[in-house]
């Protein structure tokens, strides 16, 4: 057992056989409530600060997460596939960099300090994202937001593969009840805080507007509050820790176990089995290694069997944020006066969680047991993993249905353009092949246009000034899903909607008694919204279309 360490970072000298020194004493809990309540779940005060760090740091993250996949759509403008894949590349960096902080905790730093550098990590990238998340070109956002990014997946990974284990730290050894409370209330923590973080970000993000638009800078600055009061709650607690040098990493002495039992073993073998076999290769090791290693080392090898089927298991299990989260923002969600947010689906899963635990250990479990049914973890794990395949079915013929009512994708090298005439007279339109006659406050086809240079030559008519002539020279790319323009007193402005929506377009089931708030918040961007609002929108002021057109034209033309 590693020496106690003070907080001058001096280990302790040991008894006088030269042992190290045991870990002291529990300390005393004061104030008689407050040590009744530790008292009932057999916790010191240290621990309580460390369930606290956790709570709010799991807030932080998974309401980040939350909102992430919307906030790369909606407020960096990327395609659902892009979004997608960023969002699962965060993951991967957050799950990552795990393994880099249990490194540096083991050699370099300690679980305490290594804690503390990277939530002060995980709150600077949390502050950059939130700064650089306003709906309007403030420097360039897309490459703040990469950054903050990857310092909230470097923070955040390497904090929790020791935050946990610095926990138990402060748990003597042979004090098996605290262990299992601690465990308990850790994981229980994390599942009520990513439920809070789930339900609550969500509505941050939506019901309150920035510029008319989500308020993404105010759903994560809450989350940077989040990570700030678990630094401070982390720091406060720092007198009662009880912090231990770094130790070596244990990863390394099984790694070097295995190679010098594989060594031994090939040695053996090579020398015609001079010696006796031994019960198991790993018992070939060299005997400076510890026998608890070997042992430990045997059943790690033999979980490995289950560990290639679990990158499986998770790469669907993410979909969750991802593709689910896109799906649910294409769907009608109201539920009788209750109306929920595409981002807040997920938090269902941590709902059913905590409600169907007790449930399944208290009594459904118990009643299969009198049957001599699922006794084993092995044989619960399967049906749970029969249930999730029927859950992605579902989720398979919801989207088959959902495609039924999109627009038909574009072929490669041809994007769409529409029309709205805001002007006091009617128009003559003429570009490419085409030619429209446009009358007042009329919002033309969708017309597939190729990515070339092309002219729009509009020509007023039965006006009541002077009809003029004018010629726009415009071209589209690649990254352009759709162009409105918008005519207003024989002047044009363009609006382009890039990558907001998949390619095969967006789901017409939003009911058009809703159009009049779509229109509000931004419709020009959904092209399946245009379809429905395209009535409504003459009952607006033609300057609120105008002026909702220039600011996304601004937005669309400077994205990073």
């Amino acid at each position: 057992m590693p020496e106690y360490e003070t907080m001058d970072d001096q280990p302790s000298q040991g008894t006088d056989n030269g042992k190290p020194a045991s870990k002291p004493d529990l300390p005393k809990v004061s104030g008689r409530a407050w040590g009744r309540l530790l008292k009932l779940f057999h916790l010191n005060t240290s621990v309580i600060f460390i369930l606290a760090t956790e709570f709010f740091e799991k807030i932080a993250f998974f309401g980040q997460k939350a909102i992430l996949v919307l906030f790369f759509t909606d407020g960096l403008s990327l395609s659902e596939s892009k979004a997608t894949s960023l969002y699962h590349v965060f993951t991967f960096f957050a799950t990552t960099f795990t393994i880099l902080g249990a490194f540096l905790s083991d050699y370099v730093c300690g679980r305490y300090r290594s804690i503390l550098i990277f939530s002060i990590i995980f709150l600077g990238g949390a502050t950059l994202l939130s700064a650089t998340a306003y709906p309007i070109p403030i420097g360039m956002p897309g490459v703040g937001s990469a950054i903050g990014l990857f310092l909230i997946s470097l923070g955040f990974g390497s904090i929790q593969s020791n935050l946990s284990h610095f926990g138990a730290d402060q748990i003597g050894m042979k004090e098996e009840k605290q262990y299992w409370t601690y465990f308990s209330l850790f994981y229980f923590s994390v599942n009520l805080a990513s439920l809070i973080s789930g339900i609550c970000v969500p509505i941050l993000r939506e019901d309150v507007k920035c510029l008319n638009a989500d308020c993404f800078p105010l759903a994560f600055g809450v989350c940077s509050i989040a990570v700030l009061v678990a630094l401070v709650i982390f720091g406060v607690g720092t007198p009662r820790y009880k912090i231990y040098p770094p130790s070596g990493n244990l990863f390394c002495k099984v790694f070097s176990a295995t190679w010098s039992a594989l060594k031994n073993k090939i040695k053996w073998l090579r020398n015609k089995k001079n010696e006796k076999a031994r019960e198991h290769w790993l018992d070939w090791a060299d005997p400076r290694y510890e026998q608890d290693l070997i042992s430990d080392a045997k059943k790690l090898y033999n979980l490995l069997v289950l560990y290639p089927l679990m990158p499986m298991y998770w790469a669907l299990y993410e979909q969750q944020g991802s593709r689910w989260t896109l799906q649910a923002h294409e769907m009608e969600l109201s539920m009788g006066s209750i109306t929920l947010k595409p981002d807040q689906l997920q938090s269902l899963n941590l709902f059913f969680v905590l409600f169907l635990l007790p449930i399944f250990e208290g009594i459904i479990y118990p009643q299969f047991e009198k049957i001599n049914l699922l006794l084993q973890p092995v044989t619960r794990m399967s049906i749970g993993l029969f249930g999730a395949v029927v859950a992605f079915l579902i989720a398979g013929i919801v989207q088959l249905q959902i495609q039924k009512w999109q627009l038909p994708p574009q072929p490669d090298g041809v994007t769409e353009l529409k029309i709205f005439n805001g002007a006091l007279c009617n128009l003559n339109i003429d570009f490419l092949e085409n030619h429209l006659v446009m009358d007042q406050h009329a919002l033309s086809p969708s017309y597939p246009v190729p990515m070339v240079p092309y002219t729009l030559r509009i020509v007023p008519e039965r006006c009541s000034l002077p009809p003029v002539s004018g010629s726009i020279n415009f071209t589209t790319d690649s990254k352009t899903r759709s162009t409105l323009f918008i005519v207003q007193d024989l002047k044009t402005r363009e609006l382009n909607v890039t990558q907001d929506l998949p390619l095969a377009g967006n789901s017409i089931t939003k009911p058009q008694q809703n159009c009049e708030t779509e229109v509000q918040t931004g419709c020009f961007r959904k092209p399946a919204c245009e379809t429905i609002c395209s009535i409504s929108l003459h009952t607006r002021t033609i300057w609120q279309v105008f002026f909702r057109a220039v600011r996304w034209s601004w937005a669309q033309f400077y994205p990073y």
